[in-house]
Formats: C-alpha cells, structure tokens, sequence
C-alpha cells in the first residue's frame, strides 16, 4: 500500500491521505509509515477478541470494532503509557485524532454522559448520548 501510494501520488500529483485501521504489526514499518504520511488506528491492543465475538457474533470491520470501543482502547493505551498522557491526550486518541486521520468534520462534538466515573474508566456506564448534527 505504500509502495502504491507513492507511485500514484508521482503520477498525479496530489497528496493521498490515507489511514490504516487495524494495523496491528505498524510499528515494524513505522519509520515507512511516516514518511510516507500515512496515520495509523491500530484497535484492540489487549487480546479479547475471541471472548467479543462469542457475546457479539456478529461480523465487523476493523473501524466499526475500534469505534465501538474506543474509550477502552484508549484507557489502555494511557495505563500503558504509566501515567505520561494526560486525560486530555487520551480522549484525543479515541476521538479527534481519530477523526482528523479519516478526514471527518470535527467542528461539532457528541456529549457523552456517564455514571460510576469518567469515560475512561473501565467501571463507567454510558447513561446519555447527545447527537449534534449540521
């Protein structure tokens, strides 16, 4: 896909955004995967898939599973990250960061009311979805 990207962009021109969903394995072509411009969603980190599909069988892409669980990926990402990410920096992981990689208008926002603790938090319920549409 990079070797591509890069023929297509010689041949036409223009700058290609593109966003790999699910690439668990980047980090070995990372350098390749910058300098071709290229963002990265990665997805489940932890290895509960199989347990996913045997509550919820039905079949998913890549960006429908991560969207779905979002906050959690990115819970982990800052447990992982021993207290360097701010809460801030992790929201941004599970929402604008991933918005601007897919090119989606993030002028607007969705309000998401929780109870038991914040968004992050494992133990929290979504109780409240608020839907801003243009």
């Amino acid at each position: 896909m990079i070797a591509l990207k890069a023929q297509i962009e010689e041949r036409t021109g223009p700058t290609i955004r593109m966003t790999f969903v699910g690439a668990t394995e980047s980090h070995l072509i990372a350098t390749e995967i910058v300098d071709a411009g290229i963002g990265v969603v990665l997805g489940n980190s932890h290895p509960f898939r199989q347990a996913q599909r045997i509550i919820d069988p039905r079949p998913r892409g890549p960006l429908q599973s991560f969207a779905r669980n979002a906050r959690f990926h990115a819970a982990w990402a800052a447990l992982e990250m021993d207290g360097e990410m701010s809460s801030a920096d992790t929201m941004a992981l599970a929402s604008i960061n991933v918005a601007s990689l897919l090119c989606l208008d993030v002028e607007e926002f969705d309000l998401v009311a929780t109870k038991g603790g914040t968004l992050l938090e494992f133990e929290s319920k979504v109780v409240g979805v608020e839907v801003r549409s243009n």
